[in-house]
């Protein structure tokens, strides 16, 4: 961990590189369908643990958009937190498109 929080600065982007806050702005309208549309499937084990793993996502998401945008953390930290991304990412994909492509009628 960091000693001193004084080590972490921002690093300026390039003009091909988007803003933190645009990126962040960007994905908010599938958060809120997500959140207040949808809301928190307790109707379900699947349902349950899918919208867990969605506000998991978004905050790693946010958090890797974040030490992307800053630097002095530790060497390990951004391919942990991406790798954790993924993983979750993999986990609301079978959580999601895989079970409902296993619902009889629907997949092939």
């Amino acid at each position: 961990m960091l000693s001193d929080r004084s080590e972490i600065k921002i690093r300026k982007l390039d003009s091909s590189q988007p803003d933190t806050w645009t990126v962040f702005v960007v994905t908010l309208p599938s958060a809120y369908h997500c959140i207040f549309r949808l809301g928190l499937g307790t109707y379900g084990p699947r349902a349950f643990i899918h919208s867990l793993l969605g506000v998991f996502f978004y905050g790693v998401f946010f958090a890797k958009v974040l030490i992307v945008r800053t630097s002095g953390y530790p060497d390990l930290t951004l391919p942990r937190v991406g790798g954790s991304l993924f993983g979750l990412l993999m986990a609301l994909w079978l959580t999601s498109a895989f079970w409902l492509f296993g619902v009889p009628g629907v997949g092939p």
